[in-house]
């Protein structure tokens, strides 16, 4: 099966992670022998592929990064 390329340059964002997202993520990049950034990234891709589309009640992820922004 070949694998599908994205249109365009590499893009680049910032995301808000709490507390425990942010541990939990530098506890695998570790690890895994990555950098933060890549272990993030290829999470992402992977779950989008998985996930094309998420339905249903993101309301207690939204409050916790709330929370943690105070």
């Amino acid at each position: 099966m070949k694998e599908k390329k994205a249109p365009g340059k590499p893009k680049f964002i910032s995301v808000v992670l709490t507390a425990e997202a942010n541990h939990r993520l530098s506890d695998v990049a570790r690890k895994a022998g990555r950098s933060r950034q890549l272990e993030a990234m290829l999470r992402i891709h992977d779950h989008l592929n998985k996930f094309p589309e998420m339905n249903g009640d993101n309301r207690e992820i939204i409050k916790m990064t709330e929370n943690s922004e105070r």
